[in-house]
């Protein structure tokens, strides 16, 4: 019980604490020149599409895998 509640003032103070560590935004976001606005685009997109590029290519290695090490009978292997 004693782990409990001291697990449950922590947690209070840390909530309460939050509002005292705010972050601003990086300067790049509101920066006025184009080429510095296009390179953080660039780099969004970037960031974003590679994850998805990793499991796909994950997918497609385990896809190709399977196919080879299937019988050339063609039956499924139970």
């Amino acid at each position: 019980m004693k782990m409990k509640g001291n697990s449950i003032i922590v947690l209070v103070i840390c909530f309460l604490l939050a509002g005292l560590a705010q972050a601003d935004a990086c300067p790049v976001c509101f920066d006025a020149k184009e080429e510095t606005r296009w390179a953080f685009y660039f780099s969004t997109a970037l960031l974003s599409i590679l994850p998805l590029s990793m499991v796909g290519g994950v997918i497609l290695w385990i896809r190709t895998r399977f196919k080879r090490d299937l019988p050339e009978s063609g039956a499924r292997p139970e």
